[in-house]
């Protein structure tokens, strides 16, 4: 009931209705380019440098900024891939 309140309140003005639509459109249209290509962005990413030293500080740390990376990341290049005609039939 909190979160529901919260949520209410913050977005209840009529722009920032309008705003979060939009996002939350582009972020379900995504959804499955994202599902598609994660596994391939995670094995890059946990090779590099900066994820292994933040995993070896703490690993809880590194799974929050992992997520973050990839879901954002990947998000924005669908949503260019989605600007090609032939990807937008596929993705």
């Amino acid at each position: 009931i909190n979160v529901f309140i919260i949520i209410k309140y913050l977005f209840g003005s009529r722009t920032i209705k309008d705003k979060m639509t939009k996002w939350i459109i582009t972020i379900s249209n995504s959804v499955f380019g994202v599902y598609l290509f994660h596994v391939f962005l995670i094995e890059f990413l946990v090779k590099t440098d900066f994820i292994k030293k933040i995993g070896d500080f703490n690993s809880f740390a590194e799974v929050i900024i992992l997520d973050t990376i990839v879901f954002t990341s990947l998000t924005i290049a669908i949503w260019l891939l989605r600007k090609i005609p032939l990807f937008k039939k596929f993705l």
